[in-house]
């Protein structure tokens, strides 16, 4: 079976920010830009820019009194756990509160906001989690959505770059072992802890890779996580948006640049504003001819100057993305991307075709 048809406008962009080095001014290698250029695909329209999340380089290693594997902290992870069919219902009330207060969705209320969200979410990316979740590779952590919530409501607004930055890194957290296989966007996150997703540009996937977290030594034979640099052969913590970026450190994290001194996140346009380079456009809305233009939801008009928000443009109306086993004619159809002799490919996508 040949691979025929990827059209993700998030691979366009991963290949720009590759090839161009036109992404926050990033230095870096080309398999970490990559990696990060497609790390934060989230339930909403952002672009697909982000780093791989950070809950990935948790130390897993025992201490040699550590109770027996069939102890109380199984259960406890078990207690954690929640289908990940739950996510945009319970994300809903995660994001929408911090997405209105920080202009991050083309929205005038929460209202509107929880209404876009769940739509776009159920549509676009509750079936890639669930897809992985059922694959062993993701687990939705009642934790996790804790402790990002508890942040967005109260992190400054340009203190928090990426959805799934800091905190809520742990939402997903990854279940594959070194070796595994992992990929752009939602894939990256399916590395465990200990590793990180190393991604080829010339296929867009990639390996988790062992990566030593900061504080832990590094050296010609043990890279840093994505998140860390080796300085003097110790992984040093790269700033985060908002922290002080002085010219000896480690470079910002992914997605921000250094400016006066300070890690600071690309700006956020409304519609009708420009955007590109300098801003990124608010979520439900794409950057068309340099502005900003506001998405249609399910069931709207839509073309060439008229994007959808959620789903694909079916002649004139915006669509569900097609899950996987069904027919198509493009890859721009299916949540995966991709469309194979017509039909839509596993929902994990490409990397993770059997």
């Amino acid at each position: 079976m040949r691979y025929t048809d990827l059209s993700l406008r998030a691979l366009a962009l991963l290949v720009t920010c590759v090839l161009t080095a036109a992404c926050d001014d990033d230095d870096r290698a080309p398999d970490a830009a990559a990696a990060d250029a497609m790390s934060d695909i989230t339930p909403s329209d952002a672009a697909a820019d982000a780093a791989a999340a950070d809950a990935a380089s948790a130390d897993d290693a025992a201490s040699a009194d550590a109770a027996p594997a069939d102890a109380a902290p199984a259960d406890a992870a078990l207690a954690d756990e929640l289908p990940a069919t739950d996510y945009c219902e319970r994300a809903v009330d995660v994001f929408c509160p911090y997405y209105v207060r920080c202009g991050r969705m083309a929205v005038p209320d929460e209202a509107t906001c929880r209404a876009v969200f769940v739509e776009s979410c159920n549509a676009k990316y509750e079936p890639t989690y669930a897809a992985h979740a059922r694959a062993g590779e993701l687990v939705l952590s009642r934790a996790g959505l804790d402790a990002c919530a508890a942040h967005l409501a109260q992190v400054d607004c340009g203190a928090h770059n990426f959805d799934l930055d800091g905190p809520c890194g742990a939402i997903w957290p990854g279940q594959v072992a070194a070796g595994g296989t992992c990929g752009p966007g939602i894939g990256s996150f399916v590395c465990g802890a200990g590793t990180d997703c190393r991604l080829s540009v010339e296929t867009f996937c990639g390996t988790c890779d062992p990566a030593a977290a900061a504080g832990q030594a590094c050296g010609d034979d043990v890279r840093c996580h994505s998140s860390a640099e080796c300085r003097d052969g110790v992984c040093v913590a790269r700033p985060t948006a908002g922290e002080a970026c002085p010219e000896a450190g480690p470079r910002c994290a992914t997605g921000t640049t250094c400016r006066e001194g300070v890690c600071a996140i690309r700006p956020w346009a409304g519609p009708g504003e420009a955007c590109g380079q300098a801003a990124r456009c608010r979520y439900k809305s794409d950057c068309i001819g340099g502005v900003c233009v506001e998405g249609a939801l399910l069931g709207a008009p839509c073309g060439a100057q008229q994007p959808c928000a959620t789903g694909w443009c079916d002649g004139e109306t915006c669509a569900a993305p097609k899950v996987a086993g069904t027919v198509c004619a493009a890859g721009a159809e299916c949540v995966s991307g991709g469309c194979v002799d017509g039909v839509c490919i596993d929902d994990r996508g490409p990397c993770f075709l059997e």
